[in-house]
């Protein structure tokens, strides 16, 4: 079995950028980028049916096709689905922290949130901070 990072971000270049530099630090056996909420939750599903772990999921709030917010509460009735440990799930966004994502971070658990930067929104180091976001929902 093995453990996959999966990368919502509807910014392609982003995307991949993002996918690129978490592949190269090597925290997983696999990162896999995904362009809508749809394709997350296809992809999330995917991976558990095939009998791998979801290690995290890093999503944009602003997600084209379900929203960010609402394809990690989807995450959550797979995982019950399939009887499986949660997934940490890290919010990487440009989005500034509200309200309402508090109480989604709340309800979902093992969450982190990481406003990215808007002049390198997928540079070195963001991705070390992102990576730190990783391990901390992993291990929460």
């Amino acid at each position: 079995m093995g453990a996959v990072i999966l990368i919502a971000e509807g910014d392609a270049a982003i995307r991949e950028q993002v996918v690129q530099g978490l592949t190269q630090l090597g925290i997983a056996d696999r990162v896999e980028g995904c362009d809508t909420g749809r394709s997350l939750v296809a992809a999330f599903t995917r991976v558990l049916r095939v009998g791998d772990t979801v290690a995290a999921v890093v999503l944009e709030t602003k997600l084209p096709a379900g929203g960010g917010k609402s394809s990690a509460i989807a995450l959550r009735a797979v995982e019950r689905a399939f009887d499986v440990s949660p997934a940490g799930f890290v919010f990487h966004t440009s989005t500034p922290r509200d309200d309402n994502l508090d109480r989604v971070m709340e309800w979902l658990g093992q969450t982190a949130y990481r406003q990215r930067p808007a002049d390198d929104p997928a540079g070195e180091a963001s991705v070390a901070e992102l990576m730190g976001a990783i391990q901390e929902v992993r291990s929460a």
